[in-house]
């Protein structure tokens, strides 16, 4: 089996088991970040470029950061009262991913509606995050 290039994020306050590590290929990871951006570019703030790339060791959000944003993509996505999440996403989120898959083409791996739930799971339940060291995956 191939292995991929993948970014650790790691909850600095788990609160589940959820929120203790979330793991990402290295090319879905900025397709991710970008959508976050797009999505709650205030709850991101400007150090969101930093979120990939060569400097993005140790960078990440504080429990009150990951706190708005999480209930800022829940907001977006209309999902908040919905647990467990849907199996169709509100047509809002579809549209972002696609938009977004589609402006950054140069990245291989399309990130999933199953990937972004996960992502949002993490952040409700991290306490915080960093992003650790690249692994194989």
């Amino acid at each position: 089996m191939e292995k991929t290039l993948a970014y650790d994020i790691v909850g600095e306050n788990p609160t589940a088991p959820e929120g203790k590590f979330f793991q990402i290929n290295f090319s879905t990871w900025p397709v991710l970040v970008q959508l976050c951006q797009r999505l709650a570019p205030d709850e991101c703030g400007p150090s969101v470029a930093d979120w990939y790339g060569d400097d993005s060791f140790n960078r990440g959000l504080t429990p009150p950061q990951v706190q708005r944003l999480a209930r800022k993509l829940l907001d977006v996505s209309s999902i908040s009262s919905c647990i467990p999440r849907p199996s169709q996403p509100p047509a809002r989120i579809l549209e972002v991913i696609a938009q977004t898959q589609q402006e950054s083409a140069h990245h291989q791996d399309a990130l999933s509606i199953g990937l972004f739930w996960d992502f949002l799971a993490f952040l409700e339940n991290c306490g915080g995050f960093r992003i650790g060291l690249f692994s194989l995956k």
